[in-house]
């Protein structure tokens, strides 16, 4: 049994040891998940941004191409102009069929017919006519193309593409040029190429309202693509690439520059020919997969019709497909999207490193809860062993005086020493001194008890030192007279007041002299010390009593106010006790409003001192007050 109970601490190490293992096995397989987890959230993220930008720019372009169907445009090799009435009728269907009808903020018709003038000419959707206008502040880069077609031959200028829709987005605009065929064209006989056998005859132009482009169409389409439950999951802006040009998007609205500076997604608005390609060639060679390569799909595009063989465009008309391409490739709205949180990265890293705080936080309340399950065991062990220690020793204290006066109790009931005066008076000391110490025994353990579960309230009033002390010494007289010591009483007269209950501190002080006198040695001396100090705010009273005994040891003095301990010099000299006698004077002070502390020596004696609050101008108000804030608990020790 001893030996078991030797290995128990042996035992704890080994499974604090492997309690730590598992925890940091844990952390480590929390750390390598974590990583794994946000390569997947990362991947996911970049998921669900790419569907996005792919989503956000086909309803985009979808939009302007469903504009470009509304209005086709015809080629024709006759002096025949476009029709006012059908562009008006045209106008018409689309508005009663869009759900923005406010996108198209002006329609123009810019045409040099035979024989005429070149002007510009604007519908008017109600009357259904073209009516002449100068050109409009706006559309400076159609009338700069206009001109230099008007000044020179009447090619197509390299901004336009024949049959294609072209987005100028700094006016903005949709522009489709209007085309002629000079004489009927076989590519397969004629040593020409198709764009040198077209000529240009004017523009028709679309100009979009950048009102309903940011507040309607954009920032629908980027609150469903980019938006949550909780707001916009991305910022989403929309700018071209010329330097110090104004955005013509960005949500929401306060997002700063570094939307732009350091977006996680950087693509064009607009669809890239590529796009278009394979859509293009199927519409010019009725087939919807055409076999040809992507190089031969764009040589399609550049010209207009299939390349090789294949049918030709008709020689009274040819319908462009509806395509809408930037004037330049490299000027040219840009979508631009980024997480609030920086790039993907770092968001992904952001919610780790939180993850990875809460998860380490988690294992770190596992370890301190594990550690204090340990120590509050440990200290229920301890203090089961110190509650059997008191229990065998107060049995054995309980005994002797029990066994010394009933054995003097029959020696004078059998008259063994009737006879003898000088005797009877020595029992009698006997049985009082016995008695004593039995009754003091009793006491504490009945003050030790009932002190568990009833709060015990304190009287505060204003006490005198002095007087107090010399009550409490004559009250222990015969004691001290008993054991022959002798007590060195050293109180001035001028001390303060203090502040205390004074049955309370009595029995405190009390309790300190039958500790002097049972741990005093053969010095057999005692001192009553006291005087004033102070403390903080306010002064205190300290009031010591000293002994020249055998001391305490140093590894057990942070342990003498605990319950039912006792030190080890106590225990190898077999002084009897109970261990509860300071640590019921500690819990008294505490509920006084005072302290006590201690300085011991091994071998030179012990030092206990009370600290007790002195009675200043506030003394009246605290002890009016004293029977609701100072009650002895009990239950916290």
């Amino acid at each position: 049994m001893k030996r078991l109970m030797r290995d128990r601490p042996v035992f704890s190490v080994l499974g604090l040891v492997a309690l730590a293992a598992i925890l940091l096995g844990l952390a480590y397989v929390q750390y390598q998940w974590s990583g794994q987890l946000s390569e997947v959230e990362r991947e996911r993220l970049q998921s669900v941004l790419d569907n996005a930008v792919r989503q956000f720019r086909t309803e985009f372009n979808a939009e302007l191409l469903r504009l470009c169907a509304a209005f086709p445009v015809e080629s024709l090799p006759s002096g025949t102009g476009p029709d006012a009435e059908r562009l008006a009728r045209s106008h018409a269907e689309w508005a009663e069929t869009t759900a923005d009808p406010g996108l198209l903020a002006a329609l123009y018709v810019y045409e040099s017919a035979a024989g005429a003038s070149p002007e510009l000419r604007k519908l008017d959707p109600s009357a259904g006519t073209l009516e002449p206008i100068p050109w409009p502040a706006g559309l400076e880069p159609v009338q700069n193309m206009a001109a230099a077609q008007a000044a020179g031959p009447r090619r197509l200028p390299p901004e336009l593409r024949p049959f294609v829709w072209t987005l100028l987005h700094k006016v903005p605009a949709l522009v489709h040029p209007i085309l002629a065929l000079d004489q009927p064209f076989d590519p397969r006989r004629s040593p020409r190429p198709f764009s040198a056998a077209i000529n240009i005859r004017g523009y028709l132009v679309l100009e979009l309202s950048r009102d309903t482009l940011s507040r309607e169409i954009l920032a629908d389409l980027a609150g469903r693509h980019f938006g949550g439950p909780d707001g916009m999951v991305f910022q989403v802006g929309i700018a071209g690439r010329s330097p110090g040009e104004e955005p013509l998007f960005r949500l929401p609205a306060d997002a700063g520059d570094e939307l732009f500076a350091d977006a996680g997604a950087r693509v064009p608005l607009l669809w890239d020919p590529q796009d278009y390609a394979v859509r293009l060639a199927g519409q010019l060679t009725g087939s919807d997969a055409p076999s040809a390569d992507r190089q031969g799909l764009m040589d399609r595009r550049r010209m207009g019709m299939p390349r090789g063989g294949g049918p030709t465009p008709r020689q009274g008309r040819f319908r462009g497909a509806f395509v809408v391409l930037p004037e330049a490739e490299n000027d040219t709205w840009m979508l631009f999207v980024r997480h609030p949180g920086g790039s993907l990265e770092e968001v992904v890293a952001a919610q780790r490193r939180k993850n990875l705080a809460l998860v380490f936080g988690v294992l770190a309340l596992l370890a301190a809860t594990m550690v204090m399950i340990v120590l509050a065991t440990r200290r229920s062990q301890k203090l089961a062993r110190l509650q059997m220690e008191f229990v065998a020793g107060v049995s054995h204290e309980l005994r002797t005086p029990l066994a010394v006066i009933r054995s003097a109790g029959d020696n004078l009931a059998d008259g063994i020493i009737a006879g003898s005066a000088e005797r009877v008076r020595e029992y009698g000391k006997l049985i009082r001194a016995e008695g004593r110490r039995l009754s003091g025994m009793v006491e504490q353990i009945l003050q030790y008890a009932s002190g568990r579960s009833v709060k015990r309230r304190y009287d505060l009033r204003q006490i005198r030192v002095g007087p107090l002390v010399d009550a409490v010494l004559e009250g222990v007289r015969p004691l001290i007279e008993d054991t022959g010591f002798s007590v060195e009483r050293d109180i001035p007269a001028d001390l303060p007041p203090v502040l205390a209950d004074e049955a309370g501190l009595s029995q405190c002080l009390r309790d300190l002299i039958d500790n002097a006198l049972k741990y005093g040695g053969e010095a057999r001396w005692i001192r009553i010390h006291a005087a004033a100090a102070a403390e903080g705010r306010g002064k205190e009273v300290r009031l010591s009593v000293e002994d020249r005994g055998m001391g305490v040891d140093p590894a057990d003095l942070p342990y003498i106010f605990e319950p039912f301990f006792r030190g080890r010099a106590a225990l190898d000299n077999q002084i009897q006790g109970s261990g509860l006698g300071l640590s019921l004077t500690r819990t008294a002070l505490q509920a006084m409003g005072a302290r006590i502390t201690a300085k011991s020596a091994p071998g030179r004696g012990s030092a206990f001192t009370l600290h007790l609050p002195a009675s200043g101008p506030g003394a009246a108000a605290r002890e009016e007050k004293s029977g609701n804030e100072h009650a002895e608990d009990h239950s916290a020790d």
